[in-house]
């Protein structure tokens, strides 16, 4: 009967040291997984930066583009009157 206690101890005790030795497999997959996960999260911050610091140049240029625009058309409106 002794044995069948100590055994069955054993057995529990196994499967515990089995659980805890999964859990820290599980957390190891977990805590590198987190890792990669904020590395992709960093990259995809620094490509939106970067994005939103282009999208501004293009506006910036647009505008001053369409400023010559305009003074172009101002000065040839101004020739086309000097000619008449």
């Amino acid at each position: 009967m002794k044995n069948l206690f100590a055994s069955s101890r054993n057995g529990e005790e196994n499967s515990v040291a089995q659980n805890e030795g999964r859990t820290m497999i599980h957390l190891e997959e977990f805590n590198k997984l987190r890792e990669e996960l904020e590395a992709n999260n960093q990259s995809l911050k620094d490509a939106l930066h970067k994005t939103e610091g282009e999208k501004h140049k293009v506006i910036v240029e647009r505008k001053k583009l369409e400023t010559e625009l305009q003074q172009l058309k101002a000065e040839q409106e101004k020739q086309l009157l000097e000619k008449e």
